[in-house]
């Protein structure tokens, strides 16, 4: 597993929420209820309602939304996942830290 990084510093939990929640309505189609019930304690499947399909689409968002690749190393902790809260996380410990995030 590759090594932790403290999260970027002005990438709050509450931006990473919002663009995720924009990609929800945009790009996965959720609907505003589901949209509205959206937040960290969210099961990460169920709750952005994932086919694999859709997992696709989600990594390739967070990548170029965020500025960094997944790589094969995190494959496990991907799998382990199980909030929004945990992908939050992850999107702010390998956030590219020389974007302004405000």
């Amino acid at each position: 597993m590759a090594d932790l990084k403290p999260p970027v510093a002005d990438l709050s939990e509450g931006y990473v929420l919002e663009r995720l929640r924009l990609l929800a309505r945009d790009e996965l189609e959720l609907k505003p209820d589901d949209l509205a019930r959206l937040g960290p304690e969210t099961q990460l499947v169920e709750g952005l309602q994932l086919d694999s399909l859709k997992q696709v689409v989600l990594v390739t968002y967070i990548e170029e939304e965020f500025g960094f690749e997944l790589a094969y190393d995190d494959g496990e902790r991907l799998q382990s996942m199980r909030t929004v809260g945990d992908l939050i996380r992850l999107i702010r410990e390998r956030a590219d830290p020389r974007r302004s995030w405000n």
